[in-house]
């Protein structure tokens, strides 16, 4: 299945840029609180916020609440945010900037807003280059058959070439990479940046093609390649699993004090 939970490569390509330790942190478009409740946790105030009412149920309904008592909640637009003028010390783009289209330049202004001087922005979305799709399995003679992130050394992999997306579904990346450049022109100072591969995991080819035919970015395989990746399935001497890798960033950028 597809991630739903930070892999740990997610949160360390997070931990490689930013320490939430006792940060007033603002995380625009946190949904269920999927990445709220790993990372909140040192911080020292964590306002989740999000257009999805019923994503925030959610968050609010997960058992994890009572362990962060300074995780809190609201629904509110990136353009609109409920806070004072310098009272925030980190906002945090959960793979929302891309999604607050068309007008990713009014929410960086209104972050500006909001963050106090040398305070710190960080955005963390896909980028516009293709997502890869691949055949794991675990290599026998390392005494393992289980594929995760975490062992790739013992893992195989057989690429089986980029996916197809329609290019204006791909344009959301594009501007948000395009916004923040402007915002480097507007007051803010360059961080850090920070790549890695997302990876989605399937057990199998309905699976996968499932998730593709819901999912926004509108990818599709290229004529062949669920042939190949049958093959490849078939060929594994050990459990494989499909896995789609979206090459994804990190930017962070300074409020100028």
């Amino acid at each position: 299945m597809p991630l739903t939970i930070p892999s740990k490569i997610e949160l360390d390509a997070i931990a490689a840029l930013i320490d939430f330790d006792r940060l007033r942190v603002l995380e625009i478009g946190a949904g269920d609180g999927r990445l709220s409740y790993p990372l909140a946790g040192p911080s020292g105030f964590w306002l989740g916020v999000d257009r999805d009412i019923a994503e925030l149920t959610a968050a609010l309904e997960d058992p994890r609440r009572g362990e962060v008592a300074h995780l809190c909640w609201a629904g509110a637009d990136a353009a609109h945010l409920p806070l004072a003028d310098s009272s925030i010390d980190l906002i945090f783009f959960a793979w929302s900037l891309c999604c607050v289209a068309p007008d990713q330049a009014m929410a960086l202004r209104e972050a500006w807003r909001v963050i106090r001087p040398g305070g710190a922005l960080i955005a963390i979305h896909a980028t516009d280059a293709r997502a890869q799709l691949e055949v794991w399995h675990a290599v026998s003679a390392t005494g393992t058959t289980t594929v995760t992130p975490e062992n790739l050394a013992a893992i195989e992999r057989t690429a089986l070439g980029p996916l197809d997306h329609e290019r204006e579904a791909r344009r959301h990346f594009t501007r948000a990479n395009e916004a923040l450049v402007d915002a480097l022109e507007n007051g803010f100072e360059l961080a850090g940046v920070k790549t890695f591969e997302y990876q989605y995991f399937f057990d199998d080819l309905d699976e996968l093609t499932d998730y593709l035919e819901d999912s926004h970015e509108h990818a599709r395989p290229h004529e062949g390649q669920l042939e190949a990746a049958l093959l490849a399935l078939q060929r594994a001497p050990t459990p494989p699993r499909l896995v789609l890798i979206q090459p994804s960033l990190i930017a962070g950028l300074r409020k100028s004090a």
